[in-house]
C-alpha cells in the first residue's frame, strides 16, 4: 500500500502489510527514502496474538540497498498484546526497512512508514 498525502507532504509505506504472522522472521519490503534528510513515523498496529505470541521489531537502514551494508536504526520493545506502538526516526541513510520476529505463537500485525519532509527534499515516492 501506497498513498499520497499532498496537503501533509507525507508518503505512506507498508513495511510489512497487516497479516497473521506465523512463527518465523519476516523482513519486509525495502523502501527507497531517495535520499537523507526525511524523517519516518513507524506505526506498529498489533491485533491480539495467539496464546503467547511475541513479536519482536527492529528497522534497519541501508545505503546498498541491503546488498552488504545493514545497520539497525531502532529496535522496539517486545510487543505481546493488542496495541499500537510508535516511533518518530530519522534515517541517517537511504534504504530503511522492517523485519519482525514472531516467537512463541501467531501473531496479526501490520509495520507501517510515514514518510515526511518531504517539502524540503521531494523524493517524488
Amino acid at each position: 500500500m501506497i498513498t499520497k498525502d499532498l496537503l501533509h507532504n507525507s508518503t505512506v509505506k507498508a513495511l510489512i502489510p497487516a497479516e497473521a504472522l506465523g512463527i518465523a522472521v519476516e523482513t519486509g519490503a525495502t523502501v527507497d527514502l531517495l535520499g537523507t534528510g526525511r524523517k519516518v513515523l513507524v506505526n506498529i498496529n498489533a491485533g491480539t496474538p495467539s496464546a503467547g505470541g511475541l513479536a519482536d521489531i527492529v528497522i534497519h537502514e541501508s545505503d546498498d540497498d541491503f546488498a552488504a551494508n545493514d545497520d539497525v536504526l531502532y529496535t522496539f520493545d517486545q510487543i505481546s498484546e493488542l496495541g499500537i506502538v510508535q516511533a518518530d526516526l530519522a534515517p541517517n541513510k537511504r534504504y530503511i526497512r522492517a523485519v519482525a520476529t514472531i516467537t512463541v505463537a501467531a501473531f496479526t500485525l501490520g509495520v507501517e512508514g510515514i514518510v515526511y519532509l518531504e517539502r524540503e527534499i521531494p523524493s517524488g515516492i
